[in-house]
């Protein structure tokens, strides 16, 4: 059996072995901005909600320092920045609830309503408020 050296030959990597690296690189390096943009867009996400909540947050303040001032609040109020309608009702507690054999409490519900991305969101905000019965002027 004879043995033919190539004296052309040099020590290095084959075509394919390049092809082959470049191809999982460019898959591995994929998934990696797929799951980056995937973190990204429920980070914003997140934010948004936060920032909606502070708002509910702050309508609800508004709301019970017009309860203690005997003065009414507008059930729904828009505010420009960032777009976002709020709206609140305040109801008794259910019959057949076990809040109903507390005097004096209310559940309050408020909601943040906005248009983001072309889709609409809602975020609910629910609190219980003892109120004492206002007298009558």
């Amino acid at each position: 059996m004879r043995h033919f050296k190539n004296h052309r030959a040099k020590p290095g990597q084959t075509f394919i072995e390049v092809v082959l690296t470049v191809y999982m690189m460019g898959s591995l390096l994929s998934a990696i901005l797929l799951l980056q943009s995937s973190v990204f867009s429920n980070v914003t996400g997140s934010v948004s909600r936060m920032n909606r909540l502070e708002l509910l947050q702050k309508y609800l303040f508004d709301i019970d320092l017009d309860w203690k001032l005997n003065k009414t609040y507008p059930t729904k109020k828009t505010i420009d920045d960032p777009p976002t309608t709020l709206a609140y009702n305040i109801t008794p507690p259910k019959q057949e609830s076990s809040l109903k054999r507390f005097k004096n409490i209310s559940v309050v519900r408020l909601e943040a309503t906005w248009d983001q991305a072309n889709r609409s969101f809602k975020e609910p905000l629910v609190a219980l408020r003892h109120r004492e019965k206002r007298a009558k002027v």
